[in-house]
């Protein structure tokens, strides 16, 4: 789906809080990294502890589904008061700015 490069929408920022023309960048969705901290939690070391020497694994791996679509994520940005906010659309396969 395309969307405008700029557009005219409501702006939030508490000396604004009216419609102006804004800027629209698309944010990239990036996947979260696993943190050290969550890696070494309660239920990593029990599976850790059953996994080790001979044996397979406590459970049956669970199917990864992913999903076909993204929710893409837009940064508008206010040109006469120069705030950013953050607004999320429907599901799409592709998300272009024109």
């Amino acid at each position: 789906m395309k969307f405008p490069k700029q557009a005219k929408t409501y702006c939030p920022a508490k000396n604004c809080r009216k419609h102006t023309l804004q800027k629209v960048k698309l944010l990239k969705n990036k996947a979260r990294p696993k943190t050290k901290k969550n890696a070494l939690n309660k239920g990593a070391r029990r599976v850790f502890k059953i996994m080790a020497g001979y044996g397979g694994m406590p459970r049956a791996k669970a199917a990864t589904k992913h999903k076909q679509t993204t929710k893409p994520t837009f940064v508008y940005t206010c040109d006469s008061c120069g705030k950013a906010h953050i607004k999320s659309f429907k599901r799409l396969k592709k998300a272009n700015l024109v």
